[in-house]
Order: structure tokens, then sequence, then C-alpha cells
């Protein structure tokens, strides 16, 4: 049992190999440094006259065309 929890010293030393090498990797998503923090995207929430209920931003109504 000196392998343990491998099958053998050979399992062993493959597993080791493998951990150098770098082969187990947790993928990781790269953040560019100057991008905008996810909360600093959020609309105000005070139902002020540029967003609706939701907390989207309402459409403003254009000119109106006369007929």
């Amino acid at each position: 049992m000196g392998a343990f929890p491998f099958c053998s010293d050979r399992c062993k030393l493959i597993d080791l190999g493998r951990w150098l090498d770098g082969k187990y990797q947790i993928p990781v998503a790269e953040q560019d440094d100057d991008a905008t923090p996810p909360d600093a995207l959020e609309l105000p929430s005070d139902g002020g006259p540029d967003v609706d209920s939701n907390g989207g931003a309402r459409r403003r109504p254009g000119p109106s065309s006369p007929n």
C-alpha cells in the first residue's frame, strides 16, 4: 500500500509528472483591468424620468411631425 491512493508507484509518478507539467489547471476567464465593474453599470432605481419601473431606460418621445 505504499502507492496509495494510486494503484502502483508507476501511476503515482505519471500523476506527479502531469501536475509538474501543469496539465491539471482550472481554466479561468481573464478580466480586463480597465473594464468597468459590474456595479457601476447599474441604473439608478429611484424612478427618475429616464428609468421605468423595472429599472430599464425609457424611450423618450421624439418630436412630433405635422400632418
